[in-house]
């Protein structure tokens, strides 16, 4: 499944607007509306906050969408897969230290 499928149906699933999403990742409705409609690919920045608002992996929703391999093996070229890797690790721990906290 695409990526811009997964994010509509994962929007409705929780019953929130465009307009709501946006303002909670700080980008505009239409931003919204070109990565669902498939136009634009958010960054990595928007996708990590996308998938704590979603509740739903990086690694599910990016899997098996082929632009979004594609735009992620042209930054590893670019070098900037490690930049990337860090931020994901970066997040994973922050969201195991504020879970440990929160039942702790």
């Amino acid at each position: 499944m695409k990526l811009e499928t997964r994010l509509k149906q994962r929007r409705n699933t929780l019953k929130m607007t465009q307009e709501e999403v946006a303002e909670k990742i700080h980008v505009s409705r239409q931003t919204i509306s070109n990565w669902e409609n498939g136009r634009n690919l958010p960054d990595i920045n928007s996708l990590i906050l996308i998938s704590e608002i979603y509740a739903i992996s990086l690694d599910k929703l990016m899997k098996g969408d082929p632009k979004m391999v594609k735009k992620l093996d042209e930054k590893i070229k670019r070098g900037k897969f490690f930049y990337f890797l860090v931020i994901v690790i970066g997040v994973i721990v922050l969201l195991n230290i504020l879970h440990l906290i929160t039942i702790g």
